[in-house]
């Protein structure tokens, strides 16, 4: 399920899409919204294969860069 947020950013706020529990184990950001939020990064000792749910390797490869980000949902961090 898809839905609509609010990014805020220290340089700008946002309008995004979210998708809801993918099963995911972490957080993610398409690499086109982190070059529009100019969000900063740093580089990972090691690259991260992404597979998706049905276990095949996703097409855009490895995840190289990661970036910190505090998470609220309904005025609490998570």
């Amino acid at each position: 399920m898809s839905v609509p947020f609010e990014f805020c950013t220290m340089r700008q706020t946002t309008n995004e899409v979210a998708l809801l529990d993918s099963g995911a184990t972490k957080n993610f950001l398409d690499e086109e919204v982190w070059k529009r939020l100019q969000i900063g990064r740093t580089k990972l000792p090691e690259p991260l294969m992404v597979h998706n749910v049905d276990g095949t390797k996703n097409r855009t490869g490895k995840i190289n860069h990661c970036c910190w980000l505090k998470v609220y949902h309904q005025g609490q961090m998570v």
